[in-house]
């Protein structure tokens, strides 16, 4: 399981950039309604 949470840790900071201006934008919607 070590491996799996490195990968996907990985794979987060990889994508953490395009994917937070989503994130954010999934957040805000999930809490305005």
């Amino acid at each position: 399981p070590y491996l799996r949470l490195n990968r996907y840790f990985y794979y987060l900071l990889k994508r953490r950039y395009p994917l937070e201006k989503r994130y954010l934008r999934t957040v805000t919607v999930r809490y305005n309604y």
